[in-house]
């Protein structure tokens, strides 16, 4: 159990980095596909039958 634990906290620290560089990017798509993710969730609305 120990060693597992370990990894996990090995891979945890990878993603947090990951994530900080990818930050950025991350949050440039965010603003670009905004509009597009409500249109999409417009759309969903309109064609779910109530």
């Amino acid at each position: 159990m120990p060693p597992l634990c370990k990894r996990l906290t090995r891979l945890i620290m990878r993603l947090r980095r990951l994530m900080k560089m990818k930050a950025q990017k991350l949050k440039s798509l965010m603003m670009d596909s905004r509009h597009r993710l409500c249109l999409h969730l417009s759309i969903k609305k309109l064609l779910t039958p109530r």
